[in-house]
């Protein structure tokens, strides 16, 4: 899932499609996160 909204809301979309599927909402300090190139990881 991307962290943007358009990431969100496929994710949502994602989700209602496939109802017996497990999501989670990982936590917003992840958004800080870098990568090896210090570049924001995508989660």
């Amino acid at each position: 899932m991307d962290l943007d909204k358009t990431g969100r809301v496929q994710a949502l979309r994602n989700a209602l499609k496939h109802i017996s599927q497990y999501t989670i909402e990982l936590p917003n300090w992840l958004t800080r996160k870098k990568d090896f190139r210090a570049i924001h990881a995508k989660i």
